[in-house]
């Protein structure tokens, strides 16, 4: 489309653009995430809490670095149980966790090492 400047005098072209504007955003990411191994005889699990500063995520992402496996939990839940029956003894494990949303995830919060060693039980 050609249109006339009556300020210069001078032709130019322009391109009409439509923006749509979303108040959508990804979670923010979750804070003071631990991780603890929690032996006993019968029952063995790491124990992952964190902090939920988001209030619009869908859910939460735990990933194990370690055998690269992500589990998800639910919205505005702020632990998670890791069995460790399926991880390696005496190999440390790296969890993290992040938000998930429906426009994205925020980033992954942080590399928490769990030293898993074989519980002596007598």
């Amino acid at each position: 489309m050609r249109q006339q400047s009556k300020e210069w005098g001078s032709d130019f072209d322009y391109t009409e653009a439509v923006f749509t504007i979303s108040h959508d955003a990804p979670p923010n990411a979750p804070s003071k995430v631990t991780a603890k191994s929690r032996f006993h005889c019968t029952r063995d699990v790491i124990s992952i809490t964190w902090k939920d500063n988001s209030t619009n995520e869908t859910g939460f992402e735990i990933r194990n670095n370690t055998v690269s496996t992500i589990v998800r939990v639910g919205p505005n839940v702020t632990r998670a149980a890791w069995s460790m029956s399926t991880l390696d003894m005496n190999v440390p494990q790296c969890f993290n966790v992040r938000a998930v949303g429906k426009v994205g995830a925020s980033d992954w919060r942080p590399g928490l090492i769990v030293n898993v060693v074989t519980p002596v039980c007598v």
